[in-house]
């Protein structure tokens, strides 16, 4: 079993390993204003602004997370996402193959997971780890036909 953090970005919800996760915190300034780096415990980390990939309005207010194995691991990253809902257990066979998605999100997204009945029948997207923005699209940038 594996412990990952469930949080929501818009109508999505989604996981990401807890292991990668060094810190959750509130979302510093305006939660609309776009930043490729921000300033965290003396570091520019390059900022992934979760919302705009997944074409979510997002919140009012936000909340980051902050990616990474160690502050001084040179791939930390910050994760702007909506709301941390929980912390969940699942284990490698609760996850379910991908079907063909748009090449914006595949290097994002890894698998999916389908709580059991009761829970939420809403699929949680899991986020491959570890995040690297430099391969990720900007949802601006246009995608070859």
């Amino acid at each position: 079993m594996n412990s990952y953090v469930h949080f929501h970005c818009g109508a999505h919800q989604l996981l990401l390993d807890a292991a990668n996760v060094m810190a959750i915190e509130d979302r510093p300034g305006d939660a609309h204003r776009t930043e490729t780096l921000r300033l965290w415990r003396g570091r520019q980390l390059p900022v992934i602004d979760l919302p705009s990939l997944l074409k979510s309005d997002g919140a009012e207010e936000r909340q980051q997370i902050v990616i990474g194995i160690s502050e001084q691991d040179p791939d930390a990253c910050i994760l702007d996402i909506d709301l941390v809902t929980a912390l969940v257990e699942l284990d490698s066979t609760d996850f379910h193959a991908l079907t063909p998605i748009n090449t914006r999100l595949e290097n994002l997204i890894d698998a999916v997971h389908v709580p059991s009945a009761g829970i939420s029948r809403k699929q949680w997207l899991r986020l491959r780890t570890p995040v690297i923005p430099g391969q990720l699209q900007h949802p601006h940038d246009e995608e070859p036909s």
